[in-house]
């Protein structure tokens, strides 16, 4: 049995430590991470691989990679005695697969691979803002390799209307940097933190 119960103590423990949080402020081309590449029937997904014992496969937002945001939470879960899976999104990072036509159900058989060749076939899935809807995509469909699912950063149900496309528009790589960082910083940074960091 999985026990979700530690990982609620991992969230309560980081969160009374966060003003101990390290600063990330290297290129993520400057951290190593152990890596392996899952193939599911339509992606070949790049994974970070950290710790041993149960597993917990963290879900990143819409157009981000899983990478320095989860790294001090991914080491926390690790030192608390989880195998942590960190499966990055189609068109990030080295993972590839169809970018256009594809549904949360396609997302969700990419994340069932992972958790089948990686992480035993049952896994505690953890998604953050977009990856909240593949989580539970992922619970619906694959109820037998979902452990538990935690919802972190689901957002509201009535978006304002000037707020509602920002993250689509983030993550648009096709659009300028300055279109993209405002996006970002007008949906998901106050006015006096630094958008920067995410892209």
């Amino acid at each position: 049995m999985l026990s979700f119960s530690r990982i609620v103590t991992v969230f309560a423990s980081l969160a009374t430590q966060s003003k101990a949080l390290p600063a990330f402020t290297q290129p993520v081309d400057n951290y190593k991470w152990p890596t392996q590449f899952v193939r599911s029937a339509e992606a070949n997904l790049q994974v970070i691989v950290q710790g041993t014992g149960p597993t917990v496969v963290i879900l990143p937002s819409y157009g981000r990679d899983g990478t320095d945001d989860f790294d001090y939470f991914s080491s926390a879960l690790v030192d608390a005695g989880f195998l942590v899976l960190r499966p990055q999104p189609r068109g990030t990072l080295g993972s590839t697969g169809p970018m256009t036509n594809v549904t949360l159900e396609d997302l969700a058989a990419d994340i069932a691979s992972v958790i089948d060749t990686l992480g035993g076939g049952r896994a505690i899935v953890i998604g953050h803002a977009f990856g909240t809807f593949l989580t539970k995509v992922i619970a619906v469909i694959y109820p037998e390799k979902v452990a538990s699912i935690v919802v972190a950063a689901p957002g509201g149900i009535n978006l304002p209307a000037s707020v509602e496309n920002m993250p689509f528009i983030a993550g648009n790589t096709s659009l300028p940097l300055d279109e993209r960082l405002n996006a970002l910083q007008t949906a998901f940074f106050a006015s006096d933190h630094d958008a920067h960091i995410w892209l």
